[in-house]
């Protein structure tokens, strides 16, 4: 499966796994069968792989409204994910008497300080494309 979220409970990650692996084996037995060349084979061959799809698509719809649901916890680990990283990177040097000035030095470079809120959305409306494209990738590519 693709990688989208960068926070999913693990249990429908778990799910989602399970779902690739046998995804994957239905492919291989599939095209082993098609090289093989057995008409009745083949014709239950099909069939297995649809209802594979439509699982796979079926759980990466469902992970899409988990994570969609779940913001408080993607909320509460980017904040700790943000706060290792924020606690590593920022130092606060007095300037003078009244005025402090903070510094970011990243401990990785290219690294950045972000919003969780934006990444969550972010992360969202991505999954929603993929989705959309999937499916018309599934299932529309058969109708035509």
């Amino acid at each position: 499966m693709i990688a989208i979220y960068s926070y999913l409970n693990s249990t429908a990650l778990f799910i989602q796994g399970v779902v690739c692996v046998i995804f994957v084996l239905s492919a291989l037995v599939s095209l082993y069968i098609f090289s093989v060349g057995i008409p009745e084979a083949l014709k239950i061959s099909h069939r297995m792989t649809w209802t594979i799809v439509i699982v796979f698509l079926i759980d990466y719809f469902a992970n899409m409204v988990v994570f969609g649901v779940q913001k408080n916890q993607f909320n509460g680990w980017c904040i700790s994910k943000a706060r290792k990283s924020a606690d590593e990177s920022l130092s606060i040097v007095q300037a003078d008497g009244s005025n402090l000035q903070v510094l970011y030095s990243p401990t990785v470079s290219g690294s950045d300080l972000y919003n969780c809120t934006r990444l969550w959305e972010n992360e969202l409306k991505f999954g929603v494309v993929i989705f959309v494209i999937l499916f018309v990738f599934y299932v529309m590519m058969d109708i035509v």
